[in-house]
């Protein structure tokens, strides 16, 4: 996991540190840093938490940070979603990604 680039928000995501990254969203909300920062490996907090299982602190990032639910890991393809449906959460497990998707979504369509 030693990746150029790691932010205390992508370390504490690798490990499954909720509390940590609780703390950090809102530091990072308060400074108005990135949420969406990616390391050297075109990694964010998000996919690093979705991608290991840590569908709790996936959860407080999409929700609580608002992070980019729709980045997509560089070397699969998958979005968060895809990730922890792929680690076998089930529909309501996932429902903050697909529910930020949505909001997403609908944005990028009423802007065109």
């Amino acid at each position: 996991m030693l990746c150029v680039g790691n932010t205390p928000l992508i370390y504490s995501s690798y490990v499954g540190n909720d509390v940590a990254i609780g703390i950090l969203i809102r530091s990072f909300r308060r400074l108005g840093l990135n949420i969406n920062h990616m390391n050297a490996d075109r990694q964010t907090a998000l996919l690093v938490a979705a991608s290991r299982g840590f569908l709790e602190c996936a959860a407080l990032l999409a929700t609580d940070g608002r992070a980019d639910v729709t980045l997509r890991d560089p070397a699969t393809g998958r979005t968060a979603e895809d990730w922890a449906r792929a680690r076998g959460c089930s529909t309501p497990e996932v429902l903050p990604f697909a529910v930020m998707s949505a909001q997403v979504s609908s944005r990028l369509v009423s802007c065109q």
